[in-house]
């Protein structure tokens, strides 16, 4: 149970004083249709309905076709994904921030959520989470790139540690398939330009068992109840 008032700032719809005017209003209710009398009231989140709709969940999983043009970083310069979803979000205790990050020019899956311990598990190498990539290079790809990129036990320029052995396919005359467990800063451009065949173009078609499915650019969805329990299993978070 929680303040009315406070959940409602907690999930960024709006500050407390704003509250007591939405109960006056009557936009505030049970989910039986009773009106709530006070913002002081103790709730059950699932029992509050705002102008008729349930209430955002109190913890946010969400899953991002990413466009082109946009940063990952609340630091960044906009355009931010950020500025995708709902203002509300934005406003949130705590704050929805991505897992791990594509670049500004990566288009591609991605996955937003406000619990810490997730996105720690997430992004961390040790939970071996595999990302799919699709890579169009500069020049044909040869057999002899795709073994050296999944062979791992090299280092990049700049970096000391190995990187971990990956999974790559050519999948056309100038494309291929990466899958990594990790997450390095500029990873797959890096590990292009050590072969010596540029990266143009790159796009995050999966996530760990999900892809983008219908999703369009710039287009997201909320985690299902199946999807959540999933997730938090393959991370030890049940």
């Amino acid at each position: 149970m929680i303040r009315l008032d406070r959940l409602l700032s907690n999930l960024g719809y709006c500050s407390r004083k704003e509250v007591g005017r939405l109960v006056k209003s009557g936009a505030l209710t049970r989910a039986d249709g009773t009106p709530f009398q006070k913002a002081s009231d103790k709730v059950d989140p699932d029992w509050v309905r705002l102008d008729g709709e349930p209430l955002d969940p109190a913890e946010l999983i969400l899953l991002m076709h990413k466009p082109a043009g946009f940063t990952c970083s609340h630091r960044d310069r906009p355009p931010l994904i950020f500025e995708l979803l709902p203002e509300r979000f934005a406003h949130r205790e705590p704050k929805l921030s991505c897992v791990g990050r594509l670049d500004k020019d990566t288009t591609g899956l991605i996955l937003l959520t406000d619990n810490g311990q997730l996105l720690h598990r997430l992004i961390s190498p040790n939970w071996k989470v595999e990302k799919v990539y699709q890579v169009e290079a500069a020049l044909e790809v040869t057999e002899e790139q795709v073994q050296r990129l999944a062979e791992g036990g090299w280092c990049l320029p700049d970096d000391d540690k190995p990187l971990a052995p990956a999974r790559c396919r050519r999948s056309g005359e100038r494309s291929l398939e990466l899958v990594l467990v990790e997450g390095r800063y500029h990873q797959v451009k890096r590990m292009m330009e050590a072969v010596d065949n540029p990266l143009l173009s790159l796009h995050r078609s999966h996530f760990a068992e999900w892809d983008l499915g219908a999703l369009e650019p710039g287009e997201w969805r909320h985690f299902t109840i199946k999807e959540r329990a999933a997730l938090m299993e393959s991370c030890s978070m049940v």
